[in-house]
């Protein structure tokens, strides 16, 4: 019999080619890209966009599971609702370029505004840093691709060295939440 962990990876990769949606600010959409509410997980005709959110959001759907909210402004599903929610419920650890995650750890740079939207993203190998990483983001202008959307492409490392501080370091990644305590 399959786990949670197992069936929300399978959903969301078999999501892999879906071209990545914008959030501009406001309320975390409902329907495309973010599917920022609780319920069923939409019909793979119906799922057109994803941010990365959304992918996370539309694979605790296909298991059943609640949104994360944000306890501090009662946002559903967005990074930031990720972050509040498991710093709130003292999931969340520090992330550590040298620790060996266990497939299904979800990856977490915080919220900051709407210029740094933050980042969530999940482990699908068991290989350190060089574990593949699936996630939704666009490789290009911001506002302007799509592509590639949600995707495998990038190990752990180069993921987290994408996003990267005034001084050139990799800062991507900051905090991570370990598969039983999203997924399960």
């Amino acid at each position: 019999m399959k786990t949670n962990i197992s069936k929300a990876l399978d959903f969301g990769i078999s999501l892999i080619g879906t071209p990545y949606g914008y959030w501009e600010g406001g309320e975390c959409q409902k329907g495309a890209p973010m599917f920022a509410q609780n319920g069923l997980v939409p019909n793979k005709h119906d799922i057109v966009s994803l941010n990365c959110a959304g992918l996370c959001n539309v694979m605790l759907r296909s298991i059943g599971k609640d949104l994360p909210i944000s306890v501090k402004d009662n946002t559903v599903g967005g990074t930031e609702a990720y972050y509040d929610y498991y710093d709130t419920y003292e999931k969340l650890t520090d992330f550590s370029m040298n620790e060996t995650y266990p497939i299904g750890t979800l990856l977490i740079r915080k919220f900051r505004d709407i210029n740094d939207q933050g980042h969530v993203a999940v482990i699908i190998e068991n290989k350190g840093k060089t574990s593949k990483v699936l996630q939704s983001h666009v490789d290009g202008e911001f506002h302007k691709s799509v592509l590639p959307g949600v995707n495998s492409i990038y190990t752990l490392e180069e993921s987290h060295n994408a996003f990267t501080d005034e001084k050139g370091n990799g800062c991507c990644y900051e905090k991570v939440v370990l598969p039983e305590n999203w997924l399960l």
